[in-house]
């Protein structure tokens, strides 16, 4: 029965030694990023983003001034190296990637990816995407407030102080300013009497028009009536299109 170990144990050194049973075994072939075709065919969006994100560490350097272009799995891009430094975000629909400089833009670089006999081969194409998909453009700021007449500060005092409109025919012939001053009677009751323009500038484009409107409307606090002498009237300013 020893005899018969010592011939197993034997036999099985030398097909060991044979099949090299001390070297190590080899490295396990890596499944390839994208399949191999015999028939060209556009590559499929799973089969385009494996290969997008495939792992470069071995591929030979790109040309100096050319860079490499790396896509990440967040939906962002960077061209590392070269002369030109770029970064952005990028989109992948079916075969087509297209990359953003900035999200709220529309995209005009793309480049379809097709599976050849030959691997893969990436091709620019003439493409436009809006946009990155649920991107949403940020609010556009509110407008400016309506531009309006008030009243020049000076030593009167209101109850309910005129705020005059801005006259349309002034906005259509591009102005943004304008002065009108008004002379009224002041009543009892701090209403504006009798009022009419002292003078506008600029002229014949309504600014008078539209202080009178507004002073129909105004009252003065009785302070500012009790120091105006009987029958006398009071002056003032309106200033438009100066909030």
């Amino acid at each position: 029965m020893i005899r018969s170990a010592r011939r197993a144990s034997l036999a099985a050194l030398i097909v060991c030694a044979a099949a090299g049973c001390d070297e190590p075994p080899p490295p396990p072939v890596a499944a390839p990023v994208v399949p191999t075709v015999a028939v060209e065919r556009p590559a499929t969006e799973a089969e385009t983003l494996r290969w997008l994100l495939r792992d470069r560490s071995g591929e030979p350097p790109p040309p100096p001034d050319a860079g490499r272009l790396i896509y990440r799995p967040d939906g962002t891009f960077e061209v590392v190296g070269g002369l030109a430094l770029s970064s952005g975000w990028y989109v992948v629909r079916k075969n087509r990637v297209c990359r953003f400089s900035d999200r709220g833009q529309p995209s005009q670089y793309c480049d379809d990816l097709t599976l050849t006999p030959d691997g893969p081969r990436m091709q620019n194409v003439d493409a436009v995407m809006e946009r990155v998909p649920g991107y949403v453009n940020p609010p556009e700021p509110p407008p400016p407030p309506p531009l309006s007449g008030r009243v020049v500060p000076d030593r009167l005092t209101w109850m309910r102080e005129p705020v005059a409109r801005f006259p349309e025919q002034a906005r259509a012939r591009g102005l943004t300013k304008g002065v009108a001053t008004l002379t009224c009677r002041p009543g009892p009751d701090g209403r504006l009497l009798d009022c009419r323009v002292l003078s506008e500038a600029p002229v014949r484009v309504d600014f008078g028009a539209e202080a009178l409107r507004a002073a129909a409307g105004a009252r003065l606090s009785p302070r500012s009536v009790s120091r105006v002498r009987e029958g006398a009237g009071v002056t003032f300013s309106m200033r438009f299109g100066e909030e």
